[in-house]
């Protein structure tokens, strides 16, 4: 499906616009981005020209620390202070700049994690480092956080217990 394009005189004209969404991502140094979308293909965006732009929500950006703390929040790359980057324009810009490559096919699953179902080409493209994020931190909270089936059951049996105890003893 394509969108018109605002610039063309002809209006049968259309745009390639992708639903992707990101998957993975990596900050690198430099203020750099290495990202997988749903099709497969990955890049890496140099974010600098968006550092250089004024305002309250980039400026936190700027500090390589606060950086690096990006994550993926329903498929969208988001820093904690709320900023973030549309998939579709980032991959837009890749794709125009030929900086996307095949290398896997990639399904998320529910909670947006994604599981790697086909391998193509001798190797990823992917930078080597440590820091891969698949979910972001709010998710690992939300999930750390829930009680397991296990605990709740113990918690079930000792108040069952306490109780048995009490009606025994009167």
């Amino acid at each position: 499906m394509g969108v018109r394009s605002k610039g063309s005189l002809d209006p049968m004209t259309k745009v390639d616009l992708p639903l992707v969404d990101v998957i993975r991502l990596r900050p690198l140094p430099g203020f750099k981005l290495w990202l997988r979308f749903t099709d497969g293909r990955e890049g890496v965006r140099d974010l600098n020209d968006i550092l250089d732009l004024p305002g309250p929500m980039v400026q936190p950006l700027k500090d390589p620390s606060f950086f690096k703390r990006v994550f993926i929040e329903g498929g969208v790359p988001t820093w904690p202070n709320g900023f973030d980057l549309d998939p579709i324009q980032l991959y837009m810009e890749l794709r125009s700049a030929g900086g996307l490559s095949v290398v896997a096919t990639e399904v998320p699953n529910k909670v947006g994690r994604s599981e790697r179902s086909s391998r193509i080409g001798a190797g990823s493209n992917a930078p080597k480092m440590a820091g891969d994020r698949s979910v972001g931190p709010r998710a690992k909270a939300v999930a750390a956080s829930a009680p397991t089936l296990a605990s709740q059951r113990r918690t079930k049996k000792s108040a069952t217990r306490s109780t048995t105890k009490s009606s025994s003893k009167s």
